[in-house]
């Protein structure tokens, strides 16, 4: 499981790390599009723009600072194979049941006492 995120560490952020479209990208696509993050769009020739106005990066006049940390947050967890098979552990943790641990036989591990009187 984690072997596959280490191989596509971009799969969950649209884009990945392209030089100059690469913001534009995860503006606009992946799997949490930051662009869902944005409080004020700009405005370009009196018309607000929810697409990028230009090439580098230029998405958004504000962003919301709690949805894009926890955007982030989401993002950074989901591209670190150390951190995916950790939370995996955590859920077949919390949804598989324990093993019952095995009872052993009372008889087999007592000694039999010999009263000497009636002996």
């Amino acid at each position: 499981l984690g072997i596959g995120v280490a191989m596509e560490p971009n799969l969950f952020e649209g884009g990945g790390v392209a030089s100059f479209h690469g913001k534009n990208l995860k503006h606009n696509i992946g799997f949490w599009p930051r662009y869902k993050t944005c409080k004020t769009f700009p405005v370009v020739d009196g018309a607000q723009v929810r697409t990028c106005t230009n090439d580098n990066g230029a998405c958004c006049s504000e962003y919301d600072k709690g949805e894009d940390s926890n955007r982030t947050t989401a993002i950074i967890l989901l591209k670190t194979p150390y951190a995916i098979g950790f939370v995996v552990a955590l859920f077949l943790h919390l949804l598989l049941p324990e093993d019952k641990e095995e009872e052993e036989e009372e008889d087999s591990g007592k000694e039999m006492k010999v009263d000497p009187v009636e002996a």
